[in-house]
């Protein structure tokens, strides 16, 4: 659902010079991944990295690092495009 809104926004919006892009994070270190890591009985939230090829946790400032690139100018033609920030978990 949210792909397809990013897309529609972006083929509304695109004459306007306005972008719409999303983010995509993988297992991120905030109080929800520490939630996540409750329920499921899990001794760290470290436990989550093995689906990432890079095995480790995402820390937030890399998810808002990509958030920042999207918003800037180098980014002007990017648009109606899910970026995976997840440490390389969808591939």
């Amino acid at each position: 659902g949210v792909v397809g809104l990013v897309k529609s926004l972006a083929g509304e919006l695109g004459r306007a010079g306005i972008t719409a892009n999303a983010i995509a994070p993988g297992s991120t270190q905030t109080a929800i991944l520490q939630a996540s890591a409750d329920v499921y009985d899990l001794e760290s939230t470290d436990e989550f990295a093995i689906h990432h090829v890079t095995r480790r946790i995402i820390a937030p400032e890399e998810i808002a690092g990509a958030v920042a690139f999207l918003c800037g100018p180098s980014a002007s033609s990017i648009t109606g495009t899910v970026v995976p920030v997840d440490g390389g978990m969808t591939i």
